[in-house]
């Protein structure tokens, strides 16, 4: 009986997870060495989630996100862009 009991406490999911995200966006298929650098500084996010809960969940997420965005006039680039900085925090349900 000792070791049911004990295999029941080991298939019981967690009450409460936390995990890392991070990504990285590329604009172009460049593959010169400056650009992919340059597209590393200026376009990712890094963050964490929270679950709670075993069958039903809440989960929240927390990002820092850095995008940096061409700016086209008549279908040509006239700058490099503008950089944004945000914080995202969506709240997904399962």
């Amino acid at each position: 009986m000792a070791r049911t009991s004990q295999l029941q406490k080991t298939n019981k999911k967690t009450l409460f997870l936390v995990w890392t995200k991070s990504r990285c966006r590329f604009n172009n298929t460049n593959i010169d060495q400056g650009e992919i650098e340059a597209q590393f500084k200026s376009n990712y996010s890094a963050g964490f989630f929270l679950q709670f809960g075993r069958k039903l969940y809440i989960q929240p997420e927390f990002y820092y996100v850095v995008q940096n965005e061409p700016i086209f006039e008549n279908g040509e680039q006239t700058s490099d862009g503008t950089t944004v900085n945000s914080l995202r925090i969506p709240l997904m349900l399962g």
